[in-house]
């Protein structure tokens, strides 16, 4: 489950903030999104946080997690956001795992689960 579940009005303009709160940074932060709509949400977001990078997710597959995984090195990023649906969370979730940085979940999708489960398929 979840650390911090939060539903706000707002709140993409305010994750550096509302992360604060629990001690959680954002200065090194990696966004992981897909090429549509969540593309626009993740741009925003990415706005918000100076010194995030963004990157879109290209497949769901163990290839794109290594992808990730280098991308995570070379920035050394200490925090995942995936912003999208149930393929991005769920590459964004199998790295995090993979690499030990937590991961926050931003799904775009009214039905997506994988912001409350700890699984990637």
């Amino acid at each position: 489950l979840p650390s911090i579940f939060h539903v706000e009005h707002g709140a993409l303009g305010q994750v550096a903030a509302i992360l604060d709160s629990p001690g959680i940074t954002t200065g090194r932060s990696l966004i992981l999104t897909g090429r549509t709509r969540s593309r626009e949400i993740a741009d925003a977001v990415h706005k918000s946080l100076p010194g995030a990078e963004l990157r879109v997710v290209e497949s769901y597959s163990e290839a794109e997690v290594a992808r990730i995984r280098a991308a995570l090195d070379g920035t050394r990023a200490t925090l995942i956001i995936a912003v999208g649906g149930g393929g991005v969370i769920d590459t964004a979730k199998r790295a995090s795992k993979l690499c030990g940085v937590p991961c926050l979940v931003i799904p775009t999708v009214v039905s997506n689960d994988g912001l409350m489960s700890p699984i990637s398929v």
